[in-house]
């Protein structure tokens, strides 16, 4: 009876040793910090130890913490295939062992899916979202707390489709879940409230989004107080808002804010400092700030580069950055070489057809247009689109930006007829996949615009300028940059006609708009003031 002993003792010593691997297992977050990494390292043997040899014993609520928690110790480290092996493996045995209908299922669906979304595979994302709402909708109803999560990260899938209409439905969702279960101000309602408030942020529905950042602000503060990293984070969503919708003092001062809590909460070596001072970053480089925010992303550069590594996508994500930068100053040696760095980086870890490396393509491709290597640039232009309708079909929001852009390098070589076509194109995308109202329709209204004016069709021009600068103010606002440069062009327009009297109001709206947002100095506020000169000149 000796043998049989020993193994029943070593199976239950087996038990106790999965229970707790999987315990530690659990402790780690799907957006682990450096220390939280350093911490689980030395586990790392033992928990692969449980999922490769010793799974069978897990209990049914430990089954899925192992192998999560090494997708997320491997996507840490940038091995993305090795990530979504065990999410897979991890479904195949949940399935296997507990069927297709027990909630441990709809979990391990639900961390697949949020890899999926991650790589940019938004088809089984969403079929793997919707697979985890069916199971637990089956197992609890309708209105169960654990519908919450899933239909919050389904609405972001759609968000990063560009669906923005059915985001909203399912954030809209979860939240009426979260506040029927828990009440209207539980913290838990925070997160996807923020993510409404994007939606509507992208939409440029400036005021709605304003009203539930502030919202999602207010309860923050309610639940964690005004020195807490998430009121940080609530903060800086506002002051991004303000960014965007041209009140840029008060994005400035919010971004300062945010950045001086996160200093005082971690340091300014920590990756929450780098986030927050690539935000700054960002608003100062719109207000042409370069120096400024330059010396921010290197800071931000460094940091993310010393503790997550240089090919890290967070890293990226500040090297992307910084190479815009170098574009809007016309550095473009250093720009391209950021931009090629970007793109590499992103086809190795993300694969080409991720949109994260369709946009680096584009960037790419804008680069080129603005260096005047137009072959280039159509060769990075077409590139971009054929994966994007290869991938994504015909109607992916981000064809309509780079149909606009392409059609912008032809109108730069005066072939008006392609770049009509190519804004055509866009306009139709952006109509269909963002809705008539939404900044990129206005984008390809007044480029359709230039072109028109640049062939002498004045009267066709004036009208599609009008609509253009219409839908601008509309979603951004009489102040904003881009009303000053639909103002530019239309006094242009009536300058070439000889038109002076209509001409003037509309150089005079755009340097009051320049001024007050780029300040008298400024190379648009200074080239108005010489075309109102011009026009004083032509009308003596």
């Amino acid at each position: 009876m000796y043998p049989e002993q020993t193994s029943k003792s070593a199976e239950k010593f087996d038990r106790l040793f999965v229970r707790a691997q999987a315990r530690l297992a659990m402790c780690l977050p799907p957006n682990p910090t450096v220390d939280a990494i350093d911490e689980i390292t030395p586990d790392i043997q033992q928990i692969l130890r449980v999922t490769t040899d010793l799974h069978h014993l897990l209990r049914e609520e430990d089954l899925v913490y192992p192998f999560q928690c090494l997708s997320h110790y491997f996507q840490w480290q940038g091995s993305y295939p090795e990530s979504q092996k065990w999410l897979e493996l991890c479904l195949a045995l949940a399935l296997e062992r507990l069927g297709d209908n027990h909630p441990e299922c709809a979990t391990a669906f639900n961390n697949l899916a949020a890899h999926y979304h991650m790589q940019g595979n938004f088809v089984d994302a969403k079929d793997y979202y919707y697979a985890a709402i069916d199971i637990r909708f089956g197992n609890y109803g309708g209105d169960d707390i654990s519908l919450a999560n899933p239909n919050n990260n389904l609405a972001s899938v759609y968000q990063d489709e560009g669906y923005y209409f059915e985001a909203e439905e399912h954030y809209l969702e979860a939240i009426r879940i979260i506040q029927k279960v828990l009440g209207d101000n539980h913290p838990d309602v925070i997160t996807p409230l923020t993510n409404l408030a994007s939606v509507y942020h992208e939409l440029k529905y400036h005021d709605d989004a304003e009203a539930l950042y502030h919202e999602a602000l207010d309860l923050t503060r309610e639940h964690f107080g005004d020195e807490h990293p998430y009121y940080a984070y609530a903060v800086s969503n506002l002051a991004g808002l303000y960014d965007s919708s041209g009140h840029h003092q008060l994005a400035e001062a919010c971004y300062l804010e945010a950045c001086d809590l996160i200093s005082k909460l971690y340091g300014e070596k920590h990756l929450n400092f780098a986030t927050a001072t690539n935000n700054l970053a960002v608003l100062y480089r719109a207000q042409r700030r370069y120096s400024e925010a330059e010396q921010l992303y290197l800071e931000a550069l460094e940091i993310r580069s010393d503790l997550l590594g240089p090919d890290h996508a967070e890293t990226v994500i500040i090297l992307s950055n910084l190479a815009a930068l170098y574009h809007f100053q016309e550095r473009y040696d250093e720009a391209e070489s950021a931009y090629l760095a970007v793109t590499n980086l992103r086809q190795n870890a993300l694969g080409e057809d991720h949109p994260d490396t369709i946009i680096a393509l584009n960037n790419l491709g804008c680069l080129y247009r603005d260096r005047g290597f137009f072959e280039e640039a159509e060769g990075t232009f077409a590139k971009a689109i054929s994966i994007l309708h290869e991938c994504f079909g015909d109607k992916h929001f981000l064809l309509a930006t780079l149909f606009r852009n392409i059609g912008e390098l032809y109108e730069r070589q005066n072939d008006y007829t392609k770049a009509l076509k190519c804004l055509n194109k866009a306009f139709d995308v952006a109509v269909e996949a963002l809705g008539e109202s939404h900044i990129e329709v206005a984008k390809c209204l007044l480029l359709m615009a230039n072109i028109y004016s640049e062939k002498g069709d004045y009267s066709e021009a004036e009208d599609v300028y009008f609509q253009a600068l219409e839908l601008t103010v509309q979603l951004l606002g009489e102040d904003n940059l881009n009303v000053g440069h639909c103002h530019r062009h239309l006094g242009n327009l009536y300058q070439k006609q000889s038109l002076f009297q209509k001409a003037r109001p509309h150089y005079e709206a755009a340097i009051d708009i320049f001024t007050a947002n780029l300040g008298a100095e400024d190379y648009w506020t200074s080239f108005c003031n010489k075309l109102l000169d011009a026009l004083a000149l032509e009308e003596s």
